[in-house]
């Protein structure tokens, strides 16, 4: 928190030295903090019309603590996509999507009577999940074994 005050030019209220841990001491490796507050801008009176007013920064952490992977690791990439495709403009805009994600998982199309794998493999992005749903409509998209 002092250095997120000095970096901004501002003075911080430092939250109880319990709940700093160990990880904010000098000397200490560099980690991702989860911190809980509060940040305040107030406009001071005395500008003139037309000028941006003085504006007062608090900064104030009320629990800081290190941010830790969950259990598991990270999440699980999907094996694979598959999609119902109902018309014809859907495969032009998983066109677009495969060549803007790129990547190792495959996706298998299924049409009444045809299921066909696509040509080109999807990102494991986990956003890949939404930009399918945007084209196949959340009810045909499912995660599973190619």
């Amino acid at each position: 928190p002092a250095m997120l005050g000095a970096i901004a030019g501002r003075r911080v209220e430092m939250p109880p030295h319990g709940a700093l841990g160990h990880y904010l001491q000098p000397g200490d490796p560099d980690a991702v903090l989860i911190v809980k507050g509060q940040v305040r801008l107030r406009e001071r009176p005395g500008s003139t019309l037309g000028e941006e007013p003085p504006v007062d920064l608090s900064v104030a952490a009320n629990e800081v603590q290190a941010f830790q992977i969950p259990a598991g690791g990270e999440a699980q990439r999907p094996r694979g996509w598959h999609v119902d495709v109902s018309k014809r403009e859907q495969i032009d805009r998983l066109a677009a999507v495969l060549d803007e994600w790129p990547g190792e998982v495959p996706i298998v199309l299924h049409a009444p009577g045809r299921s066909q794998r696509a040509a080109k493999n999807v990102s494991a992005d986990p956003r890949i999940r939404f930009e399918l749903e945007r084209v196949f409509g959340a009810g045909n998209v499912r995660e599973g074994a190619p």
